[in-house]
């Protein structure tokens, strides 16, 4: 009996590593796919990473509700994890290029990011290679942000601009729309004051006629 029951749990810690297995993969695919889509940064699924450096050429936008999984890379991860990352991508993170006209052109073409997270780090524990590549994200985080307020301040403008437009040409045919109801007006009574010359005229006529 008890040998049926360790081969039982044998069978189903089997089976949730391969469901575990197979969810990591599909996890890894839908990023892979995201990054490729984001940046043009064309990644193989196996090689996906939440931890990036500078050699990945990509790096990755979050807000602070799903920071805590950028803190480990994938295989780290529990299922709950893969999960919620397949919902999310796109919607509370998404992918960046480290090249900064990519960052602006993505930002330009895709409309605002999401808010943006920056992680804290322990200087005093980073290698100096690994405290460049942080001060390239931040940086390159700092340039979204920045083109983010200018795109919003071009918008804005633009958009008033727009309205300006709008009520100036709404003005314009309020007054055409007033002119051709006094022109109407104008006509109609213009018309009848003529039936009426032309009824008299008519009279006198008639009135000549008879003497």
């Amino acid at each position: 009996m008890q040998r049926l029951d360790l081969h039982k749990a044998a069978g189903d810690m089997s089976q949730e590593a391969s469901e575990d297995g197979l969810l990591l993969r599909r996890c890894r695919d839908r990023l892979a796919a995201h990054i490729e889509s984001r940046t043009g940064v064309k990644v193989e699924p196996a090689e996906v990473s939440l931890t990036t450096k500078q050699s990945h050429a990509y790096t990755w936008m979050y807000t602070t509700e799903v920071a805590h999984l950028f803190s480990k890379d994938l295989e780290n991860h529990e299922t709950e994890a893969y999960q919620k990352l397949c919902i999310e991508v796109g919607r509370s993170f998404y992918a960046v290029s480290f090249t900064k006209s990519n960052l602006a052109g993505s930002q330009l073409r895709s409309g605002s990011p999401p808010p943006f997270c920056v992680p804290t780090f322990n200087v005093d524990a980073m290698e100096s290679g690994e405290v460049t590549e942080r001060v390239a994200l931040l940086s390159h985080q700092l340039s979204m942000m920045e083109t983010s307020a200018a795109y919003d301040a071009i918008t804005r403008v633009q958009l008033q601009e727009t309205i300006a437009t709008l009520e100036y040409e709404n003005e314009r045919l309020a007054q055409e729309a007033r002119q051709q109801r006094e022109d109407a007006v104008y006509h109609r009574d213009f018309f009848y004051r003529l039936l009426e010359a032309t009824d008299q005229l008519n009279l006198t006529i008639g009135d000549i006629h008879q003497d």
